[in-house]
């Protein structure tokens, strides 16, 4: 078995070579790294930063578990339930062995190149708390790396609360192995300063009858690609992803799924929704690969976005590649402004413009916060959302 230290002096080398991906790189062609990011990252001596208020989700959930990332640094860690495990990454080589399609991937080799903390967390039986794991940097100098492996035995399940906030560049991986049976629903809170650089790679492994339902929520960030691939290794897995982003400023964020089903009888949905004001970009790329032994696959996705802003942008890539017959795949996509007769109904009911525009672009992105009713939690954590969402449209209107 290959060192730790061996395969991040190879990915060190890789990344030396290679840099960030530029829009020659059809995966990135919407997002150049290259022409925003630095071509090195200085090894800097990180600290834990004391004192930090954090703006969690789980403020308001009694029993909830909580990691905390300061600086690409974990906290100290608080006693954990039975059935939860967390152990050093370094001591588990054989999870980050690179593939041959690995060493070509820019999330993964700069992500390895410049690891500072990583850590496997085993889940053995079904947690009845939700877990929160924070990340938030505290200058705009900060370049944090991290890696997370979660290991799901088989009947397991977890409810996971990832949240970003604060400034500086933050690359995350998180690659998730699920057994049979077992159950993953995680929402990620994507909430950063509008100076963060957020790279945020999720890895997805699902056995016989596993399932994965993922919710995430883009409320700011300056640059972001929120990526999700996920594989189906056999019959019964399945996959739900549901993502609402909203932006303004020049703000720039890239949500991108791929869906790779490799076994028969296995299914996906994926729904996106988008909101862009001022001179925002927005990306949306979605892939679902069926392969040739992979029948009686039914995969879905679709992408609306609201535009507020004649100026904002918004870039759609709807992909099915199918090499199986007996299938149900559809993807579409649709893009428009607010619609003007529902506005003008609510108006003549004696609302007020703003508030107008708030409930109409609320009922926009309702389906998505829906997905959490099935959530450790899941009341608590639509109003905490909602709150936010309407503070972001109050400082838009």
């Amino acid at each position: 078995m290959t060192s730790f230290n061996h395969m991040q002096q190879e990915a060190k080398e890789i990344f030396a070579a290679n840099g960030w991906p530029n829009k020659r790189n059809e995966d990135w062609h919407y997002t150049d790294l290259s022409a925003r990011l630095p071509s090195s990252f200085q090894n800097q001596s990180l600290e834990l930063s004391e004192d930090v208020r954090l703006d969690k989700l789980t403020c308001d959930i009694e029993d909830a578990l909580q990691l905390d990332f300061i600086n690409g640094l974990l906290t100290e860690v608080e006693e954990l339930p039975d059935g939860l495990e967390i152990s050093a990454l370094i001591d588990h080589p054989e999870l980050v062995q690179q593939s041959d399609e690995d060493v070509t991937d820019p999330l993964l080799y700069a992500n390895l190149a410049h690891l500072e903390t990583g850590i496997v967390i085993d889940v053995s039986q079904v947690i009845e708390e939700p877990m929160e794991i924070h990340f938030h940097n505290t200058s705009s100098e900060e370049a944090s790396f991290v890696r997370i492996v979660f290991r799901l035995a088989e009947g397991a399940s977890l409810t996971l609360l990832e949240s970003h906030s604060g400034w500086g560049h933050t690359q995350l991986v998180s690659d998730v192995y699920q057994h049979e049976d077992s159950m993953l629903r995680h929402l990620r809170l994507h909430q950063a300063e509008d100076t963060q650089v957020s790279l945020l790679l999720n890895r997805v492994s699902l056995d016989a009858r596993a399932q994965y339902h993922n919710v995430a929520i883009s409320l700011s960030g300056g640059l972001g690609r929120l990526e999700t691939r996920v594989t189906f290794n056999a019959p019964g897995s399945h996959a739900g992803l549901a993502t609402a982003l909203l932006s303004r400023g020049k703000q720039h964020i890239d949500i991108t799924t791929r869906l790779n089903h490799l076994s028969a009888d296995t299914t996906s949905d994926t729904v996106a929704r988008t909101i862009l004001d001022d001179e925002a970009c927005g990306i949306f790329q979605g892939k679902v690969i069926v392969h040739q032994d992979a029948q009686r696959v039914e995969a879905t996705q679709k992408s609306d976005a609201l535009m507020l802003s004649a100026d904002a942008m918004m870039n759609v890539k709807p992909e099915l590649e199918i090499y199986a017959d007996d299938v149900a795949c559809a993807h579409g996509s649709a893009i428009g402004e607010i619609d003007h007769e529902a506005l003008f109904f609510l108006r003549s009911r004696g609302i007020g413009e703003e508030a107008a525009r708030i409930m109409l672009v609320e009922g926009f992105v309702s389906e998505i916060l829906g997905r959490l009713d099935d959530f450790a939690a899941g009341a608590v954590l639509q109003e905490n959302l909602l709150k936010r969402v309407a503070t972001f449209l109050k400082k838009s209107a």
